[in-house]
């Protein structure tokens, strides 16, 4: 029987991509699902920056469509991305004089606003304020969650989990938070986003958990499942992300048009440093934690160049921003509109920061999300030719990706149908999971 985990990556208001991708997977007959049907359709979900966003929304059991309305409605958005509503200290003022930024958020207005979005009343009232571990007798649900985020004191990660019980954490004490501090810990980015970090249950204080290396949380998840002993083969991983930006370098023969599709080599030292290091941080760092969790999971790797491995257990869906190579040269994903000034989308897709609030700018995020859907945007690959970017491990694009995922998703239903008992693969996995309150060995919705 298998085990499911969903992984959900951090990226702002790209997490629109995220409810997008749950919505095209739950269709039933032009109905759409509630987040409940969601989570028991999983055995851990494990969330990162906005992904944890989308989790409380599947926790609140909201309807998907309106999880789509917090990052498509522009009064939900400013609700969560405030400006601080005091003057910037000295050391503020120090670091937008050195690095050009300076904090735009309120982080106290942002708790405030996960509070409101979790506590109010359609889909499960007040449950932004139950405690991860106290979730499960509320919600009534076997699924078990985590949320990844940085630990600003000890300089680590740490992770709010509804399994205070976990055989993967050490024997200190475990984080304790109610769902919207464990929300607000992993969405409070630095680096000129939030005025400070957020504080939560006894005394923790929190940056996002990119800092740690975790904005793709799944090996995170991988491991919390092997420690409770399920075997690799049994788990099957879904990994959504919120879209990342992988160019070619250039080659210093690009004409006008290309040139805007490849990546420029600039000196070390430039003032865009600071930049660079946020964004590296928001990439998936460096695009490893995919590749780290499919070997995890027992899988081969190709052979040669020429052999290309799509039947994992591991699912990535995740859009890049990224020119599509034909034997003459890098071409532009067809339906991004070319323009010579500031509305060339490629070009804005680039530079669109993970705050992105505008109207015109979530449009633009949705848009991506439509064309990922219809196969003319690339998806990103669990492993990817560094020099010609061809997908080597996994699925280039995200109808064959869903395939994948429904496929599995179809086998693991067939096994259950055919094993009315539900045994689970390896008996040791029951036990260390089914403890925690997970229906491992049960059938599952999809």
């Amino acid at each position: 029987m298998s085990f499911r985990i969903l992984s959900l990556d951090g990226g702002g208001s790209w997490s629109l991509l995220q409810i997008m991708t749950l919505i095209d997977l739950y269709r039933s007959g032009g109905a759409l699902l509630s987040g409940h049907h969601v989570l028991r359709d999983f055995d851990l979900v494990v969330a990162s920056g906005s992904g944890s966003i989308v989790l409380g929304g599947l926790v609140k059991d909201l309807p998907l469509v309106d999880i789509r309305k917090v990052f498509e409605d522009e009064a939900q958005r400013r609700a969560l991305f405030a400006p601080p509503r005091t003057r910037p200290t000295a050391r503020e003022r120090l670091l937008r004089h050195l690095t050009g930024t300076a904090p735009r958020y309120a982080t106290r207005d942002k708790l405030d606003g996960l509070r409101r979005f979790l506590n109010s009343e359609s889909g499960e009232p007040g449950i932004g304020d139950v405690t991860l571990d106290a979730l499960k007798t509320r919600i009534e649900l076997p699924t078990q969650l985590m949320i990844a985020a940085f630990d600003y004191d000890r300089q680590r990660e740490v992770l709010f989990r509804s399994n205070i019980e976990s055989r993967a954490a050490d024997f200190g004490a475990p984080a304790i938070a109610t769902l919207a501090e464990a929300i607000h810990a992993a969405t409070t980015a630095p680096l000129g986003f939030f005025d400070a970090p957020a504080n939560v249950s006894r005394g923790r204080r929190c940056w996002d958990g990119a800092l740690a290396g975790g904005n793709n949380p799944v090996l995170a998840a991988v491991a919390e499942a092997l420690a409770a002993g399920v075997e690799a083969r049994a788990i099957e991983v879904l990994s959504i992300g919120t879209g990342s930006v992988v160019l070619p370098m250039a080659g210093g023969n690009e004409d006008s048009a290309s040139a805007k599709l490849v990546r420029q080599r600039l000196p070390a030292g430039e003032a865009g440093d600071l930049r660079k290091l946020a964004d590296t941080l928001l990439d998936d760092p460096p695009d490893a934690a995919s590749l780290t969790a499919y070997l995890a999971l027992g899988h081969a790797v190709p052979t040669d160049s020429g052999e290309r491995l799509s039947a994992g257990r591991l699912v990535r869906m995740n859009p890049l921003v990224q020119p599509i190579r034909l034997a003459n040269g890098w071409v532009r994903p067809a339906g991004l509109n070319e323009a010579e000034d500031g509305g060339d989308e490629f070009l804005r897709l680039r530079e669109l920061a993970v705050d992105a609030v505008a109207p015109d700018e979530i449009a633009l995020i949705q848009k991506f999300g439509a064309l990922w859907h219809g196969d003319a945007v690339v998806n990103q690959p669990v492993r990817a030719n560094s020099d010609t970017l061809d997908c080597e491990i996994g699925q280039r694009w995200y109808n064959e990706a869903k395939t994948q995922w429904l496929n599995l998703t179809g086998a693991h239903l067939a096994r259950a149908a055919a094993d009315p008992a539900g045994s689970p693969i390896g008996s040791s996995a029951t036990t260390a999971w089914s403890g925690s309150g997970s229906r491992l060995g049960g059938s599952k919705t999809g």
